[in-house]
């Protein structure tokens, strides 16, 4: 039975949009006003929204907030990040930083969340994350709150189980899942790229590398599954830099440790040792 399906037209919504005089959650009116400045730049999403937001419920956020404010503008200017635009979006992004801790504080947050949702783009946000801090000569000054971001990510998640899918669940328990998993994932990938671009240290990434390995042993074939997808996922985008640094310390401590879990089949489910023989295959030439 198809379900009734109630339409507005444009006027109605233009009258609702004019009469509203109640209070919005302040996430859905950072929501609310990321979507209204993305509208005035044709590039920026790319779906055509057929409706603009023309009132003044952002006045009193942006007014009483400027920290909200610049949260918002660095998420647009994020939005519309490519390798073409890289420099344009460098140098608006530090054309609106105010120079002070709190506002580099933010700025590092935003990054991380970013990078931690959109995994696709972790590279270049790492990369802009390095030019921006570079630019204003701050780089050394926040690698430490880089690192304690990198460590609070890393203590959270580094022993979480997570259950894998069953024919039982149901779609929003599946949707919760892979959505817990991708931001997991998503973590470790950023970690590796800040690796990348000098913003954490070789030896705290071979030691992220080294605890996931052993924490493959602390749970059976059906839950470990988190932590070698988050070690293929580090060394996948940071391996290169890694064995170049010390070639013979990358073969003893990562290669020789994921021989030796591919090869025990009574924590590695069999789909696992093909991904894991793949990896040991690319970086044992």
């Amino acid at each position: 039975m198809q379900s009734s399906i109630t339409r507005y037209n444009y006027d109605y919504i233009e009258k609702i949009n004019s009469n509203f005089k109640g209070e919005l959650d302040e996430n859905v009116i950072l929501n609310l006003m990321n979507i209204k400045t993305n509208l005035n730049n044709i590039n920026a999403v790319p779906i055509k929204l057929k409706y603009k937001m023309v009132n003044n419920w952002d006045k009193k956020i942006t007014e009483s907030n400027p920290l909200k404010d610049f949260e918002i503008k660095v998420n647009s200017l994020l939005n519309k990040l490519t390798n073409n635009n890289f420099k344009q979006v460098l140098a608006k992004i530090v054309q609106i930083i105010e120079f002070d801790e709190v506002y580099y504080t933010k700025i590092i947050d935003i990054f991380f969340e970013k990078a931690l949702e959109e995994s696709i783009y972790s590279n270049l946000y790492a990369k802009l994350l390095g030019n921006f801090l570079e630019e204003n000569d701050v780089l050394v000054k926040y690698n430490k709150k880089i690192l304690e971001k990198c460590e609070l990510f890393y203590n959270e998640n580094s022993k979480i189980k997570i259950n894998r899918l069953t024919k039982d669940m149901k779609n929003n328990e599946v949707c919760e899942l892979n959505k817990k998993r991708t931001y997991i994932l998503g973590g470790y990938i950023f970690i590796a790229n800040l690796y990348n671009y000098n913003m954490i240290s070789y030896n705290k990434i071979i030691a992220y590398i080294q605890e996931l390995i052993n924490f493959c042993y602390t749970c059976d074939k059906h839950e470990n599954s988190i932590y070698i997808d988050s070690i293929i996922n580090i060394v996948n985008n940071c391996g290169n830099k890694l064995k170049n640094t010390n070639p013979l310390e990358f073969k003893k401590i990562i290669l020789s440790k994921v021989v030796k879990l591919k090869a025990d089949t009574d924590q590695i489910d069999s789909k696992y040792k093909f991904k894991l023989l793949d990896l040991i295959e690319q970086y044992s030439k």
